[in-house]
């Protein structure tokens, strides 16, 4: 009996992150491979910047600068969709480039350059099929990107260069741990793992606050694969050691929980709508974030894909959307040391962003996979009267960007 999985709009390559089910194919157990993408871009900032930087834009942050985003190499033997016994795989794959400064884990290459451009891992883990409950278990333990959220830290699985609000700053970004996919039912999955916490690895210099993370969530694959659902949840405490809440309060041990509910429905073959949910929380500081973002995707031919997104997003106390000007300044807050990052004003704001942008495709020659554009344009605001943008002067904001990403 050919057992559903459900398959992620990464891939086992990247995160569990929007998923949609398929029946396994009878097709050649999938073997070891190797292949690469390199991703830089370009974003113009028609409306000032924060200290250079596109605040609330992590990513694509620095303003009218080129960006080596991702330089990567990939190295992997993944499961078979196909198996009913044991069956094992793993990936391994570094990057270099300025997306690093975002997605490094404490303790693993954090400090080996203080450039723009730095070296880290997107993912380094083995992977296991369990002939267990109805249709077995996926494992993967490791390192390994957040399965939270529609978007990826690989930008080949991303309908824009741009980022969401809850991509940035609602949801985990990269764990050391455990993380299982069970198929109960042909229509539920299960999704049970245990961590180290966000950006984190182990033992005192590797886990800011030496404290275990977890997930839990649970997948609904409907209408042949057609509509999915995907609700997942990391909890654990976040904040370094030392860290005192606005009362004095010691608060390193204080639960953060991340939740997103993504639903994928392929109306057509032509038509993709997609529902991002997110709620974020502190305890500590007694702060939420919580907010919507729907995306719709156009193919219009093989070449060409039409893409859209628009977003609202609530951050309650100014805690979680900020901009980071110094290279480093990510990376030291996550570990408690002091960083220049720009919180301009720890007050309610409702963030809203509406981006467009088209996926261009064309036919390349070997060696080349492919090769694809992803030119956007994105309007940022605030739906009350919080002015972050442009050192504090504005409420709204508006970039126009590209990249593009060669893969072979």
């Amino acid at each position: 009996m050919r057992r559903i999985v459900t398959t992620v709009a990464s891939s086992l390559l990247a995160a569990t992150a929007m998923t949609s089910a398929a029946l396994a194919d009878d097709k050649p157990p999938p073997t070891f491979s190797i292949s690469g993408y390199v991703d830089g871009g370009i974003t113009g900032n028609l409306t000032g910047s924060t200290a250079g930087t596109n605040f609330g834009h992590l990513f694509d942050d620095r303003a009218n600068q080129l960006m080596l985003n991702q330089a990567s190499i990939l190295f992997t033997k993944p499961l078979d969709p196909n198996a009913t016994g044991l069956d094992f795989g793993f990936t391994f794959q570094p990057m270099y480039g300025s997306d690093a400064r975002y997605t490094h884990l404490i303790g693993l290459f954090d400090r080996s350059s203080n450039e723009r451009n730095q070296f880290t891992f997107i993912e380094a883990d083995v992977l296991a099929h369990l002939p267990i409950f109805g249709g077995g278990s996926d494992v993967k333990l490791g390192i390994f990107p957040s399965p939270l959220s529609a978007e990826t830290t690989v930008p080949t699985t991303n309908p824009f260069y741009s980022h969401s609000y809850i991509f940035n700053f609602g949801v985990t970004v990269a764990h050391t741990g455990l993380f299982t996919d069970t198929h109960l039912t042909p229509l539920v999955d299960l999704y049970l793992g245990v961590d180290s916490g966000n950006q984190t690895t182990l033992f005192r210099k590797g886990d800011n606050n030496d404290s275990a993370a977890g997930f839990a969530g649970l997948g609904l694959n409907l209408m042949d694969g057609n509509l999915t659902v995907l609700w997942l949840n990391h909890f654990g405490p976040e904040n370094p050691r030392g860290t005192l809440n606005q009362q004095g309060r010691l608060v390193d041990d204080s639960f953060r929980s991340e939740s997103t509910i993504t639903t994928i429905w392929k109306y057509s073959d032509s038509l993709t709508l997609t529902t991002d949910l997110n709620f974020a929380h502190d305890d500590g500081f007694s702060a939420n974030a919580y907010g919507i973002a729907q995306y719709a995707s156009y193919t219009i031919n093989d070449m060409l894909t039409f893409q859209a997104r628009g977003e609202l997003w609530r951050d309650d106390k100014g805690f979680f959307v900020a901009a980071f000007p110094g290279s480093l300044d990510s990376l030291n807050a996550l570990a408690g040391r002091p960083n220049g990052s720009l919180s301009l004003f720890p007050r309610p704001a409702t963030y809203g962003e509406i981006t467009l942008g088209l996926n261009i495709k064309p036919t390349v020659p070997g060696p080349l996979s492919s090769v694809m554009f992803r030119p956007e344009i994105r309007y940022d605001t605030t739906l009350n009267n919080a002015r972050p943008f442009d050192n504090g002067r504005r409420k709204n904001q508006f970039t126009i960007a590209a990249d593009a990403i060669v893969a072979f």
